[in-house]
C-alpha cells in the first residue's frame, strides 16, 4: 500500500470543507492530526529505506555507525548493480518514478529519503 500524497490529504480537506461535514474547528484538529500523521510517515519512511538498503548491504557491521550522511557506496559498501535494485525497490514500494537526474543524486541515505518523502508527502 503507498503512502498516502499531500495532495490527496488537501483534496479530502477541500472537499470536507466544500461539504460542510466538520465545523472550523474540526478542521483544527485535522491539520493538527495530519502533521502527527506526516511526522509518523517520516519515521516509518526513514525505517523502511533503512530495511530496503540492509538487504543490500553485505557487511553488516557497516550500519553499526549508522547516520543520516552515511554514503551508500563508500561507507555501507553497495555496488552500483545493487543501486539499481534499490531503485527498483523505492519505485515499487512507494510507486514512484526516480528520473535519471535524480538518480545521480541519491548518494547518501539522507538523499535517498528526501526524494521519495518528495515525490508521496
Amino acid at each position: 500500500m503507498r503512502p498516502i500524497t499531500s495532495y490527496e490529504v488537501n483534496f479530502i480537506i477541500i472537499n470536507i470543507i466544500q461539504k460542510q461535514i466538520i465545523s472550523y474547528q474540526g478542521i483544527i484538529k485535522c491539520f493538527f492530526f495530519i502533521n502527527l500523521l506526516k511526522k509518523y510517515r517520516m519515521d516509518n519512511l526513514k525505517d523502511e529505506v533503512t530495511e530496503i538498503l540492509k538487504k543490500y548491504t553485505i557487511k553488516k557491521d557497516v550500519w553499526d555507525d549508522f547516520n543520516e550522511n552515511i554514503k551508500i557506496i563508500a561507507d555501507l559498501k553497495i555496488n552500483s548493480a545493487r543501486i539499481v535494485d534499490i531503485i527498483i525497490d523505492l519505485e515499487e514500494k512507494y510507486d514512484i518514478e526516480i528520473d535519471d537526474s535524480e538518480l545521480v543524486k541519491l548518494t547518501t541515505f539522507k538523499s535517498i529519503v528526501d526524494i521519495v518523502k518528495q515525490k508521496t508527502l
